[in-house]
């Protein structure tokens, strides 16, 4: 694999800046929606309407506290680890290539396939601490740890 972790690192980054400035305009434009909407004679559907608008702001603000949480809890991860297996290390197995870093699933980086899991998954806890030649068994599945990438 010519991957490097540097390189999964600062894809993810973008990641979720490209999802945080995406939410950031949905906020925009909710707000925006809001000073826009005009008292009419039809009161009900008036405040009806001002309440799905927060509503739905309510939601932004949470997933937007999430993100911003989960880029945070990235950047603390900006070292180099090496070995044994630590949250930010990048574990080439032999059933494909674990960022142990925070939970965003499937990524798919230069061609490669990349899944990001937080320590705290069934099995990133696994695989902490582990080095070259470990073998760990998860859900029937056998997993060895070919190399941890630098």
């Amino acid at each position: 694999m010519s991957l490097s972790r540097q390189e999964v690192y600062r894809h993810l980054l973008k990641l979720l800046d490209d999802r945080i400035a995406a939410l950031q305009q949905h906020r925009d434009s909710l707000l925006e929606s809001l000073k826009q909407e005009t008292k009419s004679t039809a009161g009900d559907k008036y405040e009806t309407g001002r309440a799905m608008v927060h509503i739905e702001q309510e939601n932004a603000d949470r997933q937007l506290g999430a993100l911003l949480e989960q880029r945070a809890a990235l950047e603390h991860l900006n070292g180099t680890p090496g070995a044994p297996v630590m949250p930010g290390s990048l574990v080439q197995t032999s059933k494909g290539c674990f960022f142990i870093s925070i939970a965003l699933g499937k990524v798919e980086i230069a061609g490669h396939t990349v899944y990001a899991l937080s320590p705290q998954s069934p099995l990133g806890s696994l695989l902490l601490g582990t080095v070259p030649g470990t073998e760990i068994s998860l859900n029937g599945n056998r997993y060895t740890i070919l190399d941890i990438l630098g």
